[in-house]
């Protein structure tokens, strides 16, 4: 359900998020937001925003104001419309984020190829569409398949690491960047078998998996989605883009790590291709 978000009189400033979770009748559970200092969600003094989780995950931003008698409702990123101006900052605080790559017939993303690297492939599918919160959540219809995934904390990165990461990795979205990869991963279960920093010595000291992807900054963007703990089909999802002139060097980082003890762990991946129009 989507709608038009309220006027500037809802005002960033006086909202606060709750900690408390509210359960519905129909066992999803809503996260609160409220004016601050306004008393109960009843109150016909206060105005509320209540996100919609769907299984634990952030899909959908409802509100109502109170005071107007209206309602609205919006998935990831209409919250955050020039009206309100407050969506992104509380959507961050309540991450995880639900996504959805859909395959189907329609989308702004043109498959070029599905490649079957190990196991399984994926079904043919034209066109791509990655969807966010509650479209994520509600992804399907006419599609050929929908893998999701789960943005999250970062895993087997150091504090140094981190900081060169986020000092030089550029966000998804860039104009120019009109050739993308999806790559979904599902790895064996001797590999989650391995304590914590059993994986981090695989991860890095022996496969240089962050090093590696430091050496294509900031010409390759991506974005991690987790699928394991949604019981989906791949493990990871990963989303890659970047420019026509920077395909060659992907396809290197690409190479340099399924050549690692790492992939020796994968017992499925796929390897998508993908053209903006």
């Amino acid at each position: 359900m989507h709608g038009r978000a309220p006027g500037r009189d809802f005002c960033a400033a006086h909202l606060e998020v709750s900690t408390d979770l509210v359960i519905g009748a129909d066992g999803r559970r809503s996260a609160v937001a409220r004016y601050a200092g306004a008393g109960p969600l009843t109150s016909p003094a206060s105005s509320a925003v209540i996100y919609r989780y769907t299984g634990g995950l952030l899909a959908e931003v409802s509100w109502f104001d109170h005071r107007r008698h209206r309602s609205f409702a919006g998935g990831h990123g209409e919250a955050a419309g020039p009206e309100l101006g407050i969506g992104q900052a509380i959507y961050d605080r309540l991450m995880p984020l639900l996504v959805a790559f859909a395959g189907g017939g329609s989308g702004p993303w043109r498959i070029e190829r599905i490649e079957g690297v190990s196991g399984e492939p994926l079904p043919a599918a034209a066109r791509l569409s990655v969807l966010e919160g509650a479209a994520a959540a509600d992804a399907g219809d006419g599609a050929a398949w929908v893998l999701r995934g789960v943005t999250s904390n970062e895993r087997y990165v150091t504090r140094r690491e981190h900081d060169e990461l986020a000092a030089r990795q550029e966000p998804l979205g860039r104009p120019g960047s009109t050739r993308a990869a999806l790559i979904p991963v599902k790895k064996s279960e001797a590999w989650w078998e391995l304590a914590q920093d059993e994986r981090r010595r695989i991860f890095e000291e022996s496969s240089r998996h962050i090093a590696s992807g430091l050496d294509y900054l900031p010409a390759v963007a991506r974005r991690l989605h987790h699928g394991r703990d949604l019981a989906e089909p791949f493990d990871f999802l990963t989303w890659f883009e970047f420019a026509p002139g920077d395909e060659a060097s992907f396809e290197e980082l690409v190479r340099r790590l399924r050549s690692t003890e790492e992939w020796s762990y994968v017992e499925r991946e796929v390897d998508l291709r993908l053209a903006r129009d």
